[in-house]
């Protein structure tokens, strides 16, 4: 990638069967790059992920689900 692309990430995240979403903390960082690894729920499937460098200079695996992207408007 050549370019910075701000995000704004959902960590912690934990189901909502009330509202039957994703609820958790959204965090900002910088996108840096992809990749692919395994589900977290044991099933075998591989999911795309975003490496994102968090606010607090660490770096994270999300999933590209929970990232979405800063606009600057």
């Amino acid at each position: 990638m050549t370019h910075n692309i701000g995000v704004s990430c959902l960590v912690n995240r934990i189901w909502n069967n009330t509202t039957l979403t994703w609820d958790g903390d959204k965090v900002d960082g910088i996108l840096v790059g992809f990749s692919t690894q395994s589900d977290d729920d044991n099933s075998g499937t591989v999911i795309p992920v975003g490496i994102v460098i968090m606010d607090d200079s660490t770096f994270q695996s999300i999933p590209m689900a929970f990232i979405t992207q800063k606009l600057h408007l």
